[in-house]
């Protein structure tokens, strides 16, 4: 999963990808360059889709931009969920889904207290979010992912 940064104050900018594999029993297995070129495509769209919401310049901007940016990434998540990835990448899509799983939670968890009145508070739950986000980089890396990995 990946969120960009952008703009002074940590910003959000946008969130790119969730990203899961699975075997579909109706799909063929693809190969390993097949579902990194695909999973790459389904991470440049949320990046696209993400980016075009614009940067938000406040906490409470960042609350209220953060739901779509959750939306964006748990859809792509489904479309790379239906990819029918191989058996050699499958243990590296599942600890990439739980560190983006946890991304997620973080994000809902930030959600409501960047909606509230206490800045230190928003500050560290915006922080755990950039945390949960950073921790997505390593293991989209190491399974080619690179349209999935942070722009910080």
């Amino acid at each position: 999963m990946n969120v960009r940064l952008l703009g002074a104050a940590g910003a959000v900018a946008a969130l790119a990808l969730s990203a899961c594999g699975s075997s579909s029993s109706s799909a063929a297995t693809l190969t390993k360059a097949e579902w990194v070129t695909q999973a790459n495509a389904l991470c440049k769209d949320a990046n696209d889709r993400t980016d075009a919401l614009g940067e938000p310049s406040t906490m409470a901007a960042t609350a209220t931009l953060l739901p779509k940016m959750l939306a964006i990434i748990t859809e792509d998540m489904g479309k790379i969920e239906a990819l029918a990835a191989p058996d050699e990448l499958k243990a590296g899509i599942a600890d990439f889904k739980a560190k983006t799983d946890a991304l997620i939670k973080a994000g809902n968890d930030a959600e409501p207290i960047l909606k509230g009145t206490d800045d230190a508070a928003g500050a560290a739950a915006f922080e755990k979010f950039i945390a949960a986000n950073t921790a997505t980089d390593d293991p989209a890396a190491k399974l080619g992912l690179t349209n999935c990995v942070s722009k910080n």
